[in-house]
């Protein structure tokens, strides 16, 4: 029996090939699981796609600007964990994907925040130096 654990988020973007390139900048072994069309109940084909490895992934439905999924809600950010912080966001960089700001940081915890255009989609990226989870998560 596996653990409970998030398996996917759902996300909808306006290009697909754009947040496919910026994930896979940020987890460079993520890679397309899988890839097809779905039809909303209002008429429309959405293209999506699942970009992540054979346990997670991000959920990715592209739609044209100013449509959402019937399902659209709150979302504030997502945040993914990384070996290297600085060498994820120089990979951004190179794909035109900028630092947004730099998040809070403890002893054992950096992390910086980048926006995917023009969804305004956020994402963390955290890095740990310790697997001590009394070290990690530390809220003062």
């Amino acid at each position: 029996m596996n653990p409970s654990r998030l398996e996917h988020l759902n996300v909808t973007l306006t290009d697909l090939d754009r947040a496919t390139r910026a994930l896979q900048a940020i987890v460079p072994e993520w890679s397309v699981r899988g890839t097809g069309t779905w039809d909303d109940a209002d008429g429309h084909t959405h293209p999506w796609r699942h970009v992540g490895d054979d346990f997670q992934y991000l959920s990715l439905y592209q739609t044209p600007a100013g449509r959402t999924l019937r399902a659209a809600g709150a979302f504030n950010h997502m945040a993914l964990v990384v070996d290297d912080l600085d060498a994820a966001l120089a990979r951004l960089r190179a794909i035109g994907i900028p630092l947004d700001h730099i998040g809070g940081s403890t002893e054992h915890r950096r992390s910086a925040y980048v926006v995917i255009e023009p969804e305004r989609l956020q994402i963390e990226l955290v890095a740990y130096d310790s697997a001590v989870p009394s070290e990690r998560n530390v809220y003062a």
